[in-house]
């Protein structure tokens, strides 16, 4: 929990960007990485019951996957190319 809290944060730190862009995915990300890293900290029993929970059904995770892996896909295509 600690990590993914420091870790937001310090994305959130260098990279808070409000502007209709593609960077301000990366700063929503960082602030989800603080809202997932305080939800650690402070509630580790919800969260795993939570985690738990979903993997049950296990239909939604080859959609989350395919969404994960073209978000990853367009921040290293803008990330590379500065664009």
């Amino acid at each position: 929990g600690i990590m993914v809290f420091v870790l937001g944060l310090a994305t959130v730190l260098l990279n808070n960007v409000w502007l209709y862009d593609w960077k301000i995915s990366v700063t929503i990300l960082g602030w989800l990485s603080i809202i997932k890293g305080l939800a650690l900290i402070f509630m580790p029993r919800k969260v795993m019951k939570l985690y738990e929970k979903s993997i049950k059904d296990k239909e939604w995770i080859s959609y989350a996957i395919l969404v994960v892996f073209f978000i990853g896909l367009m921040l290293a295509y803008f990330g590379f190319t500065g664009k």
